[in-house]
């Protein structure tokens, strides 16, 4: 039965040598189907984060939190709004800064961080530098995203961003 299954696949990838098609078109024609397939279930052709660790930089809901909290600031300065992100990567995945669990306890702590940094595209015509920390949070009853974010013209106190942009 497994070398039916097993010959089955390889015929169909390979090629029956009665099909015309060579080899290579008919692997690009699966691999096509499978990934039309995988768009229309709604599943995304991008990597996304693994289990317990916070969602990849580029994921729609935390640029909103970024934006957010950002324009939040801004409304106690100029009120700019950040139109669009671009050039969004991920700087640092890895444990958590010591701080972020400074307070944990058996059913709250954090297990994973993932630094990004991004060019925000301001209201103004101007940009903006915006790092951030992504902190994924065990919690008694699941789980959360802890955000904090970092841009040169709000913090005063770390204007270079080191702490968000070193991944530290």
């Amino acid at each position: 039965m497994i070398q039916k299954i097993y010959g089955f696949l390889a015929d169909e990838f390979v090629g029956k040598p009665e099909n015309k098609e060579t080899p290579l078109k008919s692997m690009i024609q699966h691999a096509a189907a499978i990934f039309v397939a995988c768009n229309a279930l709604g599943l995304a052709a991008h990597a996304v984060a693994a289990e317990n660790e916070p969602p990849e930089c580029n994921d729609k809901t935390s640029l909103r939190d970024v934006k957010r909290q950002y324009q939040g600031l801004e409304e106690l300065k100029q009120n700019l709004k950040i139109k669009e992100f671009s050039d969004v990567k991920q700087i640092r995945l890895g444990p958590p800064p010591a701080s972020v669990n400074q307070y944990a306890n058996k059913t709250t702590y954090a297990t994973s961080s993932r630094w990004c940094q991004a060019t925000a595209a301001l209201s103004n015509g101007k940009t903006d530098t915006i790092y951030w920390r992504m902190d994924y949070l065990h919690e008694a009853k699941g789980f959360s995203i802890n955000l904090e974010h970092c841009a040169a013209n709000h913090d005063l106190l770390d204007s270079n961003c080191q702490r968000l942009r070193g991944g530290k």
